[in-house]
């Protein structure tokens, strides 16, 4: 089995959020609720010995300092889109330009060639859904607040899904 590997990281890409924080510094402008990150939140690959990438899992990430179906729902739709090739793939290869790590050219020429290509024959996605709250569910029958029995109703990608639902305690929200 191939081990999953995460390249690159996205975040350095939340425009709309650099751009808050660069007006709170300049304003003392009080912090207020921003959208999340557009495009895919994480992205981790698998590559074959000849170095084509063989698989792809999609991670949607979402986090609330309470609870918010809507927030579990928007996750899920969003892991069913059929797109097999990453849209922030040349964002991952341009952060991976910027680095020192000696595997770097090796995964830009792979990332590369799935873009400019398309996926191989045998070639995977798989689904991610991470989802962090501040409150943990208070029903005697359940543990989570996304079901655990089957794929949660707004999950229609028909692929390999993974979900990882992690309660927080004392979340503060400022």
């Amino acid at each position: 089995m191939l081990d999953w590997k995460v390249p690159a990281y996205l975040f350095r890409f939340h425009l709309v959020e650099f751009q808050q924080l660069g007006m709170m510094d300049q304003t003392d402008a009080p912090a207020g609720l921003r959208s999340g990150r557009t495009g895919d939140d994480c992205l981790a690959f698998r590559c074959n010995v000849e170095g084509n990438i063989v698989a792809t899992l999609f991670c949607e990430a979402k986090c609330t300092a309470d609870h918010d179906t809507e927030l579990i729902n928007d996750s899920h739709e969003k892991s069913s889109l059929g797109n097999l090739v990453p849209v922030d793939i040349l964002q991952v290869v341009e952060v991976l330009a910027d680095s020192a790590d000696p595997d770097a050219p090796s995964w830009i020429d792979a990332l590369r060639e799935l873009y400019l290509k398309g996926p191989t024959s045998g070639y995977e996605r798989f689904d991610q859904v991470t989802y962090v709250c501040g409150r943990s569910p208070t029903a005697k029958d359940h543990n989570s607040w996304i079901p655990i029995q089957a794929p949660h109703p707004k999950y229609t990608g028909n692929r390999k899904l993974h979900v990882a639902e992690v309660h927080l305690l004392r979340v503060e929200e400022k």
